[in-house]
């Protein structure tokens, strides 16, 4: 079993470098759940006594006892595990669904919950302190009640800024003001006791590929989490493939699994004109009979949006009855301008610290504006630009590895022949 630990947050990612410390200081040959344990214990990402001590566990008596496992002067004994990756692997796979459960990315505390519930080699010590999964629920739940409680207005304004660190795109950004503003409005009055509208629109989103509509989706279940319209804003993404099935009645199926899968978040379904593109006897129609009318009974957990080019989309609208009705707001992406292009491949480019020369971004310029006039559909828009930061990055090794000594400045610096 290999475990991918690229989407874990960092102290997890510390946790298991600290694990694998205090089993080599006890000879032992790989990390076990009780050396993962102990790590948990003394790590300031999780403050596992006052966790503890919320539950109603005596927190310096339960690290004391785990930490005395590793010392081996504990009177339960525990076994080694042969693999990193049998073990730990299981452990940390239950721990992502903990995660899900308290709507974020593994933690700590996730690790920790999972080796009590596991049947897992430290499971013993968390018998002997009573500490049982009615105790582990409620102290991963009040884990995340605390977090959403410590959730402020700052962090809302975090998704703004997100949007206006965008460029370009400034009627849409317009749009999700005005979103952003009435979903804080009523988030207000239902605070002071006032009844508020409940959650109704599902958008569609019109433009050529490269022009963003994926990330202001993010931006929007973000803002629609932060004040409790979706429980977890996560996004599903998905396009006709994931919805569309070989043979009558699975893509039903299929579709109704992928909505269940979003609910309290966000679906978004890329190119949905292409569930038109079969006719009447085609099984899109059967996704989007599934899609009408699971809309229509998870209207308070679910937000949908529809993306593809303005006149195909138009289709897809008339593929049913009732998608007219239940998609009520259209927001246009517009395709960038060469200028806009230009700042996205600088923007591109710090972001993986590298410096252009006034010379390169000139010539970065030119080709972006040769690039605006082919048209988005053509053109790719932001796609495009990563494209040729890609080809940039390859020429520029070659120069750079060719020159001779090679400095810290020309690891960066990325010049006009690089373009």
């Amino acid at each position: 079993m290999v475990t991918d630990f690229s989407s874990f947050e960092q102290d997890t990612l510390d946790l298991i470098s600290k694990a694998h410390g205090a089993a080599v200081r006890s000879g032992l040959p790989h990390i076990d759940s009780c050396a993962l344990l102990s790590a948990i214990c003394a790590s300031p990402a999780f403050d596992v006594k006052a966790h503890l001590g919320a539950v109603g566990v005596d927190g310096a008596r339960f690290c004391r006892t785990c930490e005395s496992l590793l010392s081996g002067g504990d009177s339960v004994h525990h076994g080694r595990t042969p693999e990193l990756a049998d073990e730990l692997g299981r452990i940390f796979a239950f721990a992502q669904k903990i995660a899900a459960k308290c709507q974020r990315r593994v933690q700590a505390v996730d690790v920790f919950c999972a080796l009590g519930v596991m049947p897992c080699k430290a499971k013993s010590i968390f018998e002997e302190f009573g500490i049982g999964p009615q105790k582990l629920d409620e102290l991963f739940e009040a884990v995340h009640a605390a977090q959403v409680a410590s959730d402020s207005e700052a962090s809302a304004v975090d998704y703004l800024r997100q949007l206006d660190a965008l460029i370009g795109l400034s009627s849409v950004k317009e749009e999700i003001r005005k979103l952003a503003d009435m979903v804080k409005f009523n988030a207000a009055r239902r605070k002071n006791g006032l009844s508020a509208a409940q959650l109704t629109d599902n958008f569609v989103f019109t433009g050529n590929p490269g022009t963003g509509k994926t990330t202001v989706a993010r931006i929007i279940a973000g803002i629609y989490r932060q004040f409790g319209v979706l429980k977890k804003g996560h996004l599903v993404e998905v396009d006709r493939s994931r919805l569309v099935a070989g043979y009558v009645g699975q893509s039903a199926l299929q579709t109704d699994a992928v909505i269940t899968s979003a609910l309290d978040g966000l679906l978004f379904i890329d190119e949905a004109y292409a569930l038109a593109q079969g006719g009447a006897s085609d099984y899109g129609a059967e996704v989007a009979s599934v899609l009408v009318k699971r809309m229509e009974d998870e209207r308070d957990r679910l937000v949908v949006i529809a993306a593809g080019y303005a006149d195909e989309m138009q289709k897809f609208i008339g593929m049913n009855p009732g998608f007219s009705s239940r998609f009520t707001k259209y927001i246009d992406f517009p395709d960038y301008t060469g200028e806009e292009l230009t700042q996205i491949f600088k923007s591109m480019a710090l972001a993986e610290d590298y410096d252009c020369s006034q010379e390169a971004l000139e010539a970065v310029r030119l080709k972006m504006d040769d690039v605006a006039s082919w048209g988005g559909r053509v053109s790719g828009n932001a796609r495009n630009v990563r494209n040729l930061l890609k080809t940039v990055k390859e020429r520029m090794a070659a120069r750079v590895l060719a020159g001779g000594s090679v400095t810290r400045e020309k690891l960066r610096r990325i010049e006009w022949e690089d373009v």
